[in-house]
């Protein structure tokens, strides 16, 4: 069974429901029913005759309608709502971090090789260790950044906490932030970020001019966009099948499992399967990427296809 739906009359014969299922995350399915049910109302208030302003008023008055969740642990229909709002902005802060910070380092790859600054770094330091010192660097100021407009945010914050209560602030979900969410918000933004950085590394070494560096990397940005388009949905729908799988696909992994950990109550062995198969394809991107990175930085020219990834392999074996 997918829910139970209990119908009643209230005192003056109006009907009025409650829906119980395990789970109330998902709620399609109680929108739909909650929408059937006003429209039975309305055609039994319309029924009555010589209708006064106060029976009119009840013509257009919303249905009574609760949604209780029996699963142990289900967050109810007010800790869903504050949870959605809360995943919804550190979602936005996540993708767009990613997408930013990934996108500098193919950036300065390129600038590097165009300006044949790269010949001069590669000859004394090796090029793997210049592609993974140019990541962590950039993770470095990400986060300084990042922790910098956090403070500020949060000092404001504390200062005019008075009157943020109630409205936007409260029902949003940023009166009370979980440390879990924040934990984890912070961990999968770290594995998002060194994912993507890796493949925007060797993407990036790839091109000699600059204005090539959109193209090549557009396939990453669709990766990104798509995970982002994907959680967007799942905030109404986070424990379908599909979300469940989706989570587990590791570009999409770090969006998908960080919204599904927001809004249910997991357990903890998903979002660790999740870090781990992360942490296993970054591990299995950097030494690839490494391999084409070394070959990528010596060549010169109009390079703006993937079959250049095989020419810098060669490239690299031939060292």
């Amino acid at each position: 069974y997918e829910g139970l739906l209990i119908l009643s009359h209230n005192p003056e014969g109006l009907p009025e429901a409650a829906y119980k299922a395990r789970s109330i995350a998902d709620t399609a399915l109680s929108s739909e029913l909650q929408h059937y049910l006003q429209q039975i109302k309305t055609e039994l208030a319309a029924s009555k005759i010589n209708l006064s302003q106060d029976q009119l008023g009840k013509l257009y008055e919303p249905v009574s309608f609760s949604k209780i969740a029996l699963e142990e642990n289900a967050k109810t229909e007010e800790e869903l709502n504050q949870a959605r709002g809360l995943v919804y902005v550190l979602l936005f802060i996540i993708y767009f971090a990613v997408i930013l910070y990934a996108n500098m380092i193919a950036m300065e790859v390129a600038t590097e090789k165009s300006s044949r600054v790269m010949e001069i770094l590669i000859s004394s330091v090796a090029p793997v260790k210049q592609m993974f010192a140019k990541i962590i660097g950039i993770a470095l100021l990400s986060l300084t950044q990042m922790g910098i407009i956090l403070v500020v945010g949060f000092y404001f914050v504390k200062r005019n906490m008075e009157s943020m209560q109630g409205g936007f602030f409260e029902v949003f979900g940023f009166s009370d932030i979980p440390i879990s969410s924040i934990i984890y918000a912070l961990v999968f933004f770290l594995l998002g970020y060194f994912l993507y950085a890796t493949l925007a590394a060797f993407l990036g070494s790839l091109v000699s001019r600059i204005e090539d560096v959109q193209q090549m990397i557009m396939p990453m940005t669709m990766l990104v966009v798509a995970g982002f388009m994907i959680s967007m949905f799942g905030l109404s729908q986070p424990d379908t099948s599909f979300m469940t799988i989706a989570s587990y696909i590791p570009f999409f992994t770090p969006m998908l499992m960080f919204m599904r950990v927001g809004m249910l109550t997991l357990p903890v062995w998903e979002p660790l399967l999740g870090i781990a198969i992360l942490i296993i394809t970054i591990v299995i991107l950097a030494i690839f990427g490494a391999k084409v990175y070394k070959g990528g930085v010596l060549m010169y020219g109009k390079s703006n296809s993937f079959k250049d990834i095989k020419k810098a392999l060669q490239l690299t074996k031939n060292e």
